[in-house]
């Protein structure tokens, strides 16, 4: 039985170098895959990031163009509806944000427009410096909700250099909700979640409040919908040639048995046992097993005559 054994040797040593280098092939093609989607999820991610900064660039102009309008600085003296009706209530529309707040120079709200929200946040600026004049954009969490913020400190007009003390602070706010994170995906193609709890992600973004402290991030994911349809696509493709692989060698093995294997184990035995009956059968074959089978018995056919011969001469 070596030969069997050394064919089936063979056979399996054969399907697991096929195997080893199916899993070569599709784990580097794998490993480029993966190497293109970091690259293009990078790529998203960083015009998401450009998409962001440029709407946040567009409302702290806006912010910081108010705060040094002299008519703002007489609305804080003078609080007049008809005038914020006319001047600031239009900026919800323009910009797309939530919330306008007026502040005097003790902090203290003095007007607050919020058409989309019947309970609005409050932004809390008590930490906000009088001494020296601050431009800043912050994030404030409440309930699970992020809404981010930009603070101007109001002067005249003539003050160009900032240097005396505010004499309020103009604000403007939006928040973070789903319609907020929908637009952006429509515009950069890039999915975003809000989380206060800082993850292994990676790529995420950080909240930070009016202290610059993190107080939430956004983790953004892209998977390309091209990419995934590849990915399934080869796993379809190493899954079914393993599977034909295999099939294909247990056919090959069920085919050979009982031309190659089977006949050659009947072989064994009958020069073992000498025994010429396990190869009437094989000797009825059109086939060099089958002239094998033949030979072998007309050479027990032999050695029997001349073991019967032999026999005799010694009985006379």
């Amino acid at each position: 039985m070596k030969i069997a054994k050394t064919y089936t040797f063979y056979t399996f040593l054969i399907l697991l170098l096929a195997t080893i280098l199916m899993s070569t092939v599709w784990f580097n093609k794998k490993t480029e895959e993966q190497r293109h989607v970091w690259q293009e999820q990078n790529a998203v991610f960083e015009r998401y990031k450009a998409v962001l900064k440029l709407e946040s660039n567009l409302i702290r102009k806006t912010v910081f163009d108010y705060s040094f309008w002299d008519e703002l600085v007489d609305f804080v003296e003078t609080v007049n509806e008809a005038w914020s009706k006319e001047n600031l209530e239009s900026i919800i529309t323009t910009f797309d944000v939530d919330y306008i707040y007026v502040f005097d120079k003790q902090k203290k709200l003095i007007y607050a427009y919020h058409p989309h929200h019947d309970t609005p946040l409050l932004p809390d600026i008590k930490t906000l410096s009088t001494s020296t004049p601050q431009f800043k954009e912050f994030f404030q969490e409440s309930k699970g909700h992020f809404s981010q913020f930009f603070v101007a400190p109001i002067h005249y007009s003539a003050d160009i250099e900032r240097k005396g003390e505010p004499l309020g602070f103009f604000l403007i706010g939006r928040e973070w909700d789903a319609s907020f994170l929908n637009a952006m995906e429509e515009i950069s193609l890039g999915k975003a979640t809000l989380s206060k709890e800082k993850e292994h992600f990676r790529f995420l973004l950080p909240l930070k409040n009016l202290n610059d402290s993190e107080i939430g991030y956004l983790r953004f994911n892209f998977t390309p919908s091209v990419l995934l349809f590849m990915t399934s696509l080869q796993n379809s493709i190493l899954i079914s040639g393993l599977i034909v692989m295999v099939t294909v060698i247990f056919m090959f093995y069920l085919l050979t048995k009982d031309t190659f294997l089977t006949p050659i184990q009947r072989i064994s035995n009958a020069l073992k046992t000498h025994k010429p009956f396990y190869l009437l059968s094989l000797a009825q074959q059109k086939n060099e097993l089958g002239e094998i089978a033949t030979l072998i018995l007309e050479y027990e056919k032999q050695l029997l005559l001349l073991e019967l011969s032999a026999r005799m001469e010694r009985e006379i």
